[in-house]
């Protein structure tokens, strides 16, 4: 019996020992800490805090939002067919630099599209457009106008477009207000800043 407990005791005692082994053994090293992570750059907003702005300058209209990390805005005017309601011309101006202004006419199906669109700023001469694509809404007519062609633009009192109907050779004309483009151009640049 004296044989059975001195066993049982040393038993005991290595498994004492190898607790009060594993307890006093220096703990591993921390992994290093991984670096703070930069803050995350607020998205921009517009005035009070908004994500997106839209006001209204005579028949313009300033439209902008957050896209990506990046604040947007153009300005827009729409003709609408009185009995359908769709859209038949549509402008849309964005101010990019040095007083230069991308432009975007989306025209209607069922033009010569070698012809083009040309333009007059009341009476005077504009440029003329080239119709680049046709999607679902319209055909597009990008252009980017030269600060003459702007300060033009805010001058004047109507934009003509005149286009060519295909399936009859005629003339087919819209036009554009021009009042108000002037303040919707400034407004929409101030807000991108």
């Amino acid at each position: 019996m004296n044989r059975k407990l001195l066993s049982f005791s040393f038993a005991a005692a290595l498994a004492l020992s190898g607790a009060a082994f594993a307890q006093t053994r220096p703990a591993a090293p921390a992994a290093p800490a991984a670096p703070a992570a930069a803050p995350a750059t607020p998205a921009p907003t517009f005035p009070g805090g908004a994500s997106s702005v839209t006001e209204t300058y005579e028949g313009w209209i300033v439209s902008c939002g957050v896209v990506g990390n990046a604040k947007q805005c153009q300005v827009v005017q729409r003709l609408v067919d009185q009995r359908s309601g769709r859209s038949v011309v549509t402008a849309e101006l964005r101010p990019v630099a040095d007083g230069k202004v991308q432009a975007t006419f989306q025209l209607p199906f069922g033009l010569l599209l070698e012809r083009g669109a040309t333009t007059k700023i009341d009476e005077t001469a504009g440029p003329n457009l080239t119709i680049r694509t046709c999607l679902p809404d319209g055909c597009q007519a990008p252009i980017t106008l030269e600060a003459r062609q702007v300060t033009a633009l805010r001058n004047g009192t109507v934009l003509n477009l005149n286009v060519v109907a295909a399936d009859s050779n005629q003339d087919v004309p819209f036009q554009l207000q021009l009042k108000g483009l002037g303040t919707a151009l400034d407004r929409a640049a101030a807000l991108v800043r």
